[in-house]
């Protein structure tokens, strides 16, 4: 396959086996990209026209009254949680670069894909679904890792300043997504896999599985020449097996279960060893230990009564079922005080104010999953240590 390539500031060209490939760059920081790509669609008259977005976020852009509206249960019924929280965290992070032009981030390639609807061009999506991103990401690192990362993330949240003069000049040549992206990596250098490498093969293989003769793809202007580099090399990208999490090895499934079969074997141990009085001890203090510090966790949250009776009945339960307590008692939340996706306007200005956590209903939801599930921790430490210790009596 032979290929030419002819390069500007915010357009890549290339040519391969008869077809053409204009590959644009779009910012969402300067937001001056709508009028430079329509007219680049007018001109050019592209068979397709390829956005850098992936289909559920699309949606989520499509209709902003019907998205405003909607209750978290539609969000979650709709299949658009991820597209719902990756526009949050992204807009959260634009606060470090002022308010910026063009709406909610993505909102500028969106845009792309009605100028062409418009001219009747169809429209093809190449981002990889964010949710498999999210997974992939996540699955990919160890779990020190993932609690410095997470650690690193809220105390950089806490002390977030807005953009000097010269970072703004530097972010003015990206786009909200990758300049978030690339201070993710900063953090966790071992995410650039899934985060950049993997959804620029995932994007460039999309690009060349649209068909026509003229290919407009439309990308975030920090993922620009990356995706021109892979499209020059003239055959797509392999992609078997990038589009789906991979699940857990069989190690880390059957350590899933180490807690609940341990806590068994030495009960069952105890009752034949040491008499069903001690069991009968033991599992009175687990369900106490678990229960009570679980509960302190729904009521320092500011939990609905019925998620706080919710945390605390669940939670002597909590290391025989995949949801934890947090989760569960969260889902009562949402149930009985199910906020409007419109609640979530003041979330990026609120998620670095923790006295204001218990005011707003989607940051309670998360405060109470995170206090709940540090409480059934301690409480499932504190049971098992007493089981184990009364072993050795």
């Amino acid at each position: 396959m032979s290929s030419g390539e002819e390069s500007h500031d915010r357009v890549i060209e290339i040519e391969a086996d008869g077809r053409r490939f204009l590959v644009a760059g779009a910012e969402h920081i300067t937001g001056d990209s709508p009028g430079f790509i329509a007219d680049l669609i007018e001109n050019e008259n592209p068979d397709v026209v390829c956005v850098d977005l992936d289909p559920s976020r699309a949606k989520a852009l499509s209709d902003e009254t019907l998205w405003e509206n909607l209750t978290i249960a539609d969000v979650i019924r709709e299949k658009l949680f991820t597209a719902l929280i990756l526009n949050l965290l992204l807009a959260a992070y634009s606060r470090k670069y002022g308010e910026l032009r063009g709406g909610m981030p993505g909102t500028e390639l969106y845009n792309v894909a009605q100028t062409a609807e418009k001219k009747d061009i169809p429209v093809c999506y190449s981002e990889r679904d964010f949710s498999v991103t999210f997974g992939r990401a996540w699955r990919s690192i160890k779990i020190v890792t993932k609690v410095k990362l997470v650690l690193s993330a809220v105390l950089r949240l806490f002390r977030y300043k807005k953009a000097e003069e010269e970072d703004l000049q530097i972010a003015g040549s990206s786009d909200l997504l990758t300049a978030f992206v690339q201070e993710v990596t900063q953090l966790e250098p071992s995410l650039l896999v899934p985060l950049v490498e993997e959804r620029d093969q995932i994007t460039a293989a999309k690009i060349v599985s649209c068909e026509g003769d003229t290919i407009l793809a439309v990308v975030g202007a920090g993922r620009l020449s990356r995706i021109g580099e892979l499209l020059k090399v003239g055959e797509p990208p392999e992609i078997e097996g990038l589009e789906s999490v991979p699940r857990s090895s069989l190690p880390k499934r059957v350590a899933t279960f180490a807690v609940p079969i341990l806590v068994v074997i030495a009960l069952i141990y105890l009752s034949y060893t040491q008499g069903k009085a001690l069991v009968r001890e033991n599992l009175l203090f687990w369900v106490f230990v678990n229960s009570f510090f679980t509960g302190i966790g729904a009521i320092i949250a500011g939990g609905h009564i019925l998620a706080v009776l919710t945390a605390i009945v669940v939670a002597p339960f909590s290391p025989f079922i995949p949801a934890g307590p947090g989760t569960i008692a969260a889902v009562v939340q949402l149930i009985v005080r199910p906020p409007l996706v419109k609640d979530f306007q003041t979330f990026p200005a609120e998620l670095t104010q923790w006295r204001r956590w218990r005011k707003n209903r989607i940051l309670r939801i998360l405060l109470l999953m995170i206090l709940c599930g540090l409480g059934s921790i301690l409480g499932t430490f504190l049971g098992t240590s007493k089981i184990i210790l009364s072993i050795f009596r």
